[in-house]
């Protein structure tokens, strides 16, 4: 199975396109002082649309903070699940990654998490009824959970959706991205580590599903030791799954008598 294919539903498409600016956001330019305007009046929107009309030279620590400003302003008015997910996706797209100091921002950061997770439950909601498609769902998933400050939270929340949705592997890469994120211990404690690492492995060794689950593998070897060992012993010869565990059941010395033999064999066929 070839995991992150690009789906082309058009209503997901949206989101990645950018702001539609309207005509007068094209022609006025703004200073400085007349975005402090817009932030004294709240006005979040209006103020997000010019940000840009300050030239680079001038984007200096007060200019961020009417990024942050803008950004949370308008985040906020979505935060109580207001909105289609198309259009609570699509303002948090507007301003990140495309500012990036908003990365320090705690607040952003956390809106932009609780936003985007429930925004995404809808959109996999919405799948069922098929006015939209899960694998775009999925695609757009994947982006959000990989921009970076890494979060352990949103990857767990997005590994529980996917495995919900598709085959149990879809989740190892998410629990892969969650591992690498501050507290990304408790990637090893789980619900989905097992099936998602054991599904995983049975995948062809170059697909991010068979990656990531030798990744967690090798992360949490004392939480799956014992039930990958047991799988391994329902294994028909040169299985995907073999080749996939072999390396690292040897390395750990888990594999005896033929086991031992038939992961030799791997190794001597290269």
């Amino acid at each position: 199975m070839t995991f992150f294919r690009q789906s082309l539903h058009i209503v997901l498409a949206l989101l990645f396109l950018g702001w539609a600016w309207s005509a007068s956001a094209e022609e006025r330019k703004d200073t400085l002082a007349d975005l402090d305007a817009l932030a004294a009046a709240h006005s979040w929107r209006e103020l997000g649309e010019h940000l840009m009309d300050i030239p680079p030279a001038a984007r200096a620590s007060h200019w961020q903070g009417l990024v942050e400003q803008a950004a949370i302003g308008e985040l906020t008015s979505y935060a109580n699940a207001a909105g289609s997910f198309v259009d609570r996706l699509n303002v948090i797209a507007r301003y990140y990654p495309i500012y990036p100091s908003l990365a320090q921002s705690e607040n952003f950061i956390e809106l932009r998490a609780k936003i985007g997770l429930s925004a995404f439950r809808q959109c996999f909601e919405a799948a069922d009824t098929s006015r939209v498609s899960a694998e775009a769902c999925r695609n757009h998933l994947w982006d959000f959970v990989r921009a970076k400050p890494l979060r352990y939270d949103v990857a767990s929340a997005a590994a529980e959706m996917v495995a919900k949705k598709f085959a149990q592997a879809t989740a190892a890469p998410f629990l892969a991205i969650g591992a690498q994120a501050p507290g990304g211990e408790e990637v090893c404690t789980h619900a989905k580590l097992n099936d998602a690492t054991l599904a995983g492995l049975g995948q062809e060794a170059e697909e991010p599903e068979a990656k990531a689950a030798r990744y967690l593998l090798g992360k949490c070897w004392d939480k799956l030791q014992a039930v990958v060992v047991e799988a391994f012993a329902k294994e028909s010869p040169g299985s995907f799954y073999m080749k996939n565990t072999c390396p690292t059941l040897m390395e750990h010395n888990a594999l005896t008598g033929l086991r031992a033999s038939r992961c030799k064999g791997l190794e001597k066929a290269g």
